[in-house]
């Protein structure tokens, strides 16, 4: 759909543009993850039983599959802090579930890189 669109064509952006877009696709996340930790405790402080919202986190993780092989070294490097930094950050967050699939989002795209042919 036309969703998916802005996230498969940003291989398409400019090497300043990819950054501005994984920095702010980075900041949603983090909003994301905050709301989502403030609706897991509900109003009252308990926890409610709701689903952490992970929709920027797996764009990220496209976003990441999809510019890996068509970035140069130095644009995926700045590329990679912003990701790396982000991931390792929702992986220590106090809801099990959400780190366990930062962490595990984080241990592919390493995968993927480190298999990646130069």
């Amino acid at each position: 759909g036309v969703v998916d669109a802005v996230f498969s064509r940003s291989t398409g952006l400019s090497a300043e543009a990819i950054l501005a877009f994984v920095q702010q696709l980075c900041a949603v996340s983090r909003a994301e993850v905050s709301k989502s930790l403030t609706s897991l405790r509900g109003r009252d402080g308990v926890a409610d039983g709701s689903q952490p919202r992970v929709f920027s986190l797996q764009k990220l993780v496209e976003v990441a599959d999809w510019n890996m092989p068509v970035r140069g070294r130095v644009v995926w490097q700045a590329v990679w802090r912003e990701l790396s930094e982000h991931f390792a950050t929702v992986g220590v967050h106090e809801n099990l579930q959400l780190g366990l699939y930062a962490i595990d989002s984080l241990r592919q795209l390493s995968f993927k890189f480190l298999h990646k042919a130069e």
